[in-house]
Order: structure tokens, then C-alpha cells, then sequence
């Protein structure tokens, strides 16, 4: 009984100690994996910005809002819950593969290439303003969420026929 008595103080001493250490390896991938993303956010939003007119801008075309990938040009559109690009990034189109590969930012919409006829994902224009343009993502399932994108990465219908 007493070699339990002494035991079981050093049993838990390790126990303790592995957890903390399997804590800490965690905590340090996370930390990883948070700064990896962070490296491709600014690194994208850096291609984009130098890209100047050589980039692809989506459309709205009989109420839906197109997008078609060309790998000549850059795009890189988010979609967030409110008219504020400080608000929760919910959809991405972009042209770079590990933005949108296996969703990396884990967007609710998801990362895309492109919206064509064929996506099954459906964004239907809703409105727009000064700033920003308010549309409706209908994802396969027919789960409607509410989506603003910055009105500078958005050509309405109005605007194609000048």
C-alpha cells in the first residue's frame, strides 16, 4: 500500500507534465498554421494590388453574380456578413490555388475559382451602394446566407452596357 501511496504522486506528476507538453505542441501548430495563412493573405492581397487593371472583376448578369477564372488575370473577392471589410470573411473567389484549396481560411460559403452556370452555388444581387454590393448565396442544399462584397470587385448589369 505504501509503494501506491508513493507511486501515484509521480504518476500524476508525469501525467500532468504530458499533458501540458501535448498543449503546447498544439498551441504551437496552431500558432503555425494561424501565421501560414496569414503569409498567403498578405501575399495575395500584394499580387492583387500590383496586378492593377490586369485582374478579373465578377458580373451581374440577369441577377446572378458571375465570376470566370482566367489565369492571365488575378481576383481575389471576399464575401463578408456585413457591408465592412472588418466583418467575418464568409466566401472567397480567388485565383490562387491554396486560397482555395481544401478552404484554408474555413469560409461557412467556401473558396472558389469561379461562379459560372454550372457552380452550384447560386449569389443572386440584391442590392448595392456607394461601397459595397449585397447579394444572396444559395448553396446546394438551399442554405441562403447574406453576403456583401466590395462594390470595386463587382460590375453591375447597368455598368456592362456602357
Amino acid at each position: 500500500m505504501k509503494k501506491i501511496i508513493y507511486l501515484l504522486p509521480i504518476f500524476i506528476l508525469v501525467t500532468v507534465t504530458s499533458c501540458k507538453q501535448t498543449t503546447l505542441d498544439k498551441i504551437e501548430e496552431e500558432t503555425l498554421i494561424v501565421s501560414m495563412i496569414d503569409s498567403i493573405d498578405l501575399a495575395h492581397a500584394q499580387s492583387v494590388r500590383r496586378s492593377g487593371d490586369q485582374i478579373s472583376k465578377a458580373y451581374v448578369s440577369d441577377g446572378l453574380l458571375y465570376l470566370n477564372a482566367n489565369m492571365k488575370k488575378d481576383h481575389r473577392i471576399f464575401g463578408y456578413a456585413q457591408p465592412d471589410t472588418l466583418s467575418q470573411r464568409l466566401f472567397l473567389l480567388s485565383v490562387f490555388t491554396n486560397d482555395v484549396e481544401n478552404n484554408p481560411f474555413k469560409l461557412p460559403v467556401g473558396a472558389h475559382y469561379e461562379l459560372s452556370i454550372y457552380s452550384q452555388l447560386r449569389i443572386k444581387y440584391q442590392s448595392h451602394d456607394d461601397r459595397f454590393v449585397k447579394a444572396v448565396a444559395t448553396d446546394s442544399v438551399g442554405k441562403k446566407t447574406t453576403l456583401f462584397f466590395e462594390k470595386k470587385w463587382v460590375e453591375l448589369e447597368n455598368e456592362l452596357d456602357k
